[in-house]
């Protein structure tokens, strides 16, 4: 018998994802630090300024809504399974993609996850 049941009267209980949304970054790969984040947003959003696919998004979004784009902040992010996730330009995918794979070196598929936790690249596959 383990000696923390002994002293406490436990209910252990699943609360998915939904219910939990406060704590469910706890389950999620480990991005970077909030300086670097910020760091790195405030490149992203430079570098979407200079991007042609984005900036014709962007035109097509003041004129009416297109599919499941949206602009906050002057960042534009597309919104994947409830999931607002930032567009990346082209000039900054390899970056993004190398970074998630840094962070521990993960194997192809659990780096495309930890990527679509917070971006999204066009033709990045989740395979």
């Amino acid at each position: 018998m383990d000696i923390v049941s002994t002293r406490f009267n436990l209910n252990v209980e699943h609360r998915s994802a939904v219910k939990m949304q406060h704590v469910d970054c706890l389950s999620r790969f480990p991005q970077s630090c909030l300086v670097v984040k910020d760091e790195i947003t405030a490149r992203l959003k430079k570098a979407q300024q200079t991007d042609d696919h984005i900036i014709a998004i962007i035109e097509v979004l003041k004129q009416q809504p297109y599919k499941s784009f949206n602009v906050k902040g002057g960042l534009l992010f597309k919104e994947v399974e409830g999931n607002e996730l930032l567009v990346v330009p082209k000039l900054m995918e390899r970056e993004i993609i190398q970074r998630s794979h840094e962070i521990g070196h993960f194997s192809t598929r659990k780096t495309m996850h930890a990527i679509h936790q917070q971006y999204w690249i066009p033709h990045l596959e989740t395979g």
